[in-house]
């Protein structure tokens, strides 16, 4: 288990607010803090540390008297202070280790190592860890006025306003992703979503089978490039009778599998977006026919039919012309089109 500090007394910075403190009086006396509880024998200490979240007090005398542990009554004990409640207690740079021995009279519990992090001076903190240790981490920044830095995902539109609250009051930079290349496809999205306004829009993105969250915080960041009012409806998958694609619609889909750093992929979809690779079909046969004949739906007059639906007619059309060619060249030919007879015959 691991806690932090949070507060360092000593006779330089004693604060009143902490005098009277989980039912013990501190009181400055000369270069000592006197520790006073009912029916305990005052000690005095160079500096105590205290932890609010479990009740454990610390107190550390520099002229070689043992440390001693105080135990809230929290965890049901009485509040008491036992020479034998932390018999290992030893620092180390910024870390004050504890082995605290969480027994009482005939109540025998297993020991608990208790890792105290004392980081007061920290001009920043760095956070990349995970959803839960944010609340914890806010209530210490507010505590000791540090800077954050974080990459957290997975955060919840509540935990996204406390970090803007924070930000009123501290430094906070938080974002998903903090590569270059994101960064660069973020402006990138962002130039081309006004552009390609009226196209479909979907984000696929691929992670390692031990990623928690779903789907994954850059591709909501991605997310906010196309849709930076957050009107469009997200779908997060499509199944049956599910009816056509609406255009405010915009698919974030994730995949989790193997060991995949991250991949997204961002499409647009938009009419005629094969063209150029038909025309590249077109040039290719000139190289070895000289008799084609090209079908171009784009081209066929379609009357009655409004211009803003000829995209759901034209494969229709496409369907019942190339249907009748196959049949009549499956009979001149002998040969069934399922059989591919040219497959690798052609340099393409």
């Amino acid at each position: 288990m691991r806690i932090e500090c949070d507060k360092v007394i000593t006779t330089d910075d004693f604060d009143e607010k902490y005098s009277m403190w989980q039912g013990r009086t501190l009181t400055v006396m000369g270069e000592y803090i006197k520790v006073s509880q009912p029916g305990i024998h005052s000690r005095y200490f160079d500096t105590i540390y205290l932890f609010e979240s479990t009740g454990i007090m610390i107190g550390f005398k520099y002229d070689g008297v043992l440390p001693e542990c105080y135990i809230s009554t929290q965890d049901g004990f009485e509040s008491d202070c036992y020479v034998d409640a932390a018999p290992y207690l030893f620092q180390d740079k910024d870390r004050i280790f504890a082995v605290v021995k969480r027994s009482y009279r005939n109540v025998d519990l297993h020991k608990q190592v208790i890792g105290l992090t004392i980081i007061a001076g920290a001009d920043v903190c760095l956070d990349f860890s995970g959803v839960g240790a944010l609340q914890p981490l806010l209530g210490y920044l507010h505590r000791t006025k540090t800077a954050l830095v974080s990459g957290t995902t997975g955060l919840t539109e509540p935990d996204l306003d406390a970090l803007q609250e924070l930000g009123r009051e501290l430094p906070v930079i938080w974002t998903a992703n903090y590569s270059t290349g994101i960064a660069v496809f973020r402006r990138m999205l962002h130039d081309y979503a006004g552009v390609l306004a009226g196209w479909d829009k979907e984000i696929v993105e691929i992670h390692h089978n031990q990623k928690a969250d779903a789907p994954s915080g850059t591709a909501k960041l991605l997310l906010q490039e196309l849709d930076p009012e957050g009107t469009a409806t997200v779908l997060h998958g499509r199944e049956g009778l599910c009816g056509k694609r609406k255009p405010e619609e915009i698919g974030v889909f994730s995949l989790r599998g193997g060991t995949v750093a991250g991949e997204h992929t961002v499409y647009f979809f938009g009419e005629d977006e094969t063209r150029p690779q038909m025309e590249r079909v077109e040039k290719f046969l000139k190289t070895i026919c000289n008799n084609i004949y090209k079908f171009d739906t784009a081209s066929l007059p379609l009357p009655n039919v409004d211009p803003k639906f000829r995209g759901l007619f034209s494969p229709l059309v496409m369907h019942c012309f190339t249907s009748r060619i196959e049949a009549y060249q499956e009979d001149a030919g002998k040969h069934p089109l399922a059989i591919r007879r040219y497959y690798r015959q052609l340099s393409y």
